[in-house]
Parts: structure tokens; C-alpha cells; sequence
């Protein structure tokens, strides 16, 4: 619940700055910056505060990274290919989710350790 709605909050302010013509380059480094704290947050989750707050900056970060991306397609590449482009990189995304969990529980099973 927390996730959602920080990010529904957040893609409204994202879009908001997009539109106030803010660079670019700032919203993908705050991305990348959240993305970093949740990887590094993940193996000290806890406890319910600390996995709340995770939640809370996993919903910051969809809320900033979805309409950035929406926005940088067509600014970097046009929209004559954007159909092809947003498809490759669906296809991606689906490929990394199906076979994440599978490194992990590989990597699990010869350590014997999660993380």
C-alpha cells in the first residue's frame, strides 16, 4: 500500500518537473540513486519499519523512473520507432523478472546464503 501510493505521488511531481522543463540527466541520476539504496538496503530488511521503508523508497523510485521513461524515449530516439524501442525493452524487463529469481535460487543453493 505504502508503494503505491508514493509512486502514484511521485509520477505526478516526476511529470510535473518534466514538464517544468528540468534536466534530464537530474531525474535519471535520482533514479539511479534509489535504485542503488534499495540493492543495498535489501539484505538489512528486518524487521517492519525497515521493510516499510523499503516499500516506501521502491514506490519513489517507480514513481520517478516510469514517467522518465516515457519521457526519454521519444526525446532521445523520436517517435517514429517508439513502438519497437518500448517493446525491447518490455521484452528485457520480462526476461531479468523470469530469470532473477532463478540466479538467486542457483546462487542459494551453492552457498547455501541468499545474498
Amino acid at each position: 500500500m505504502p508503494m503505491g501510493i508514493m509512486e502514484a505521488c511521485m509520477s505526478l511531481t516526476v511529470g510535473r518537473l518534466i514538464d517544468a522543463r528540468v534536466p534530464p540527466r537530474f531525474l535519471v541520476g535520482f533514479s539511479n540513486l534509489l535504485q542503488c539504496l534499495i540493492i543495498l538496503s535489501m539484505p538489512h530488511i528486518n524487521s517492519t519499519p525497515r521493510a516499510i521503508a523499503m516499500g516506501l523508497t521502491r514506490g519513489v523510485y517507480q514513481g520517478v523512473n516510469g514517467p522518465l521513461r516515457s519521457t526519454l524515449i521519444p526525446m532521445f530516439f523520436g517517435r517514429k520507432h517508439i513502438g519497437k524501442i518500448q517493446g525491447v525493452q518490455t521484452m528485457i524487463q520480462i526476461a531479468g523478472t523470469a530469470i532473477g529469481p532463478l540466479l538467486l535460487g542457483i546462487g542459494h543453493a551453492v552457498t547455501g546464503e541468499l545474498y
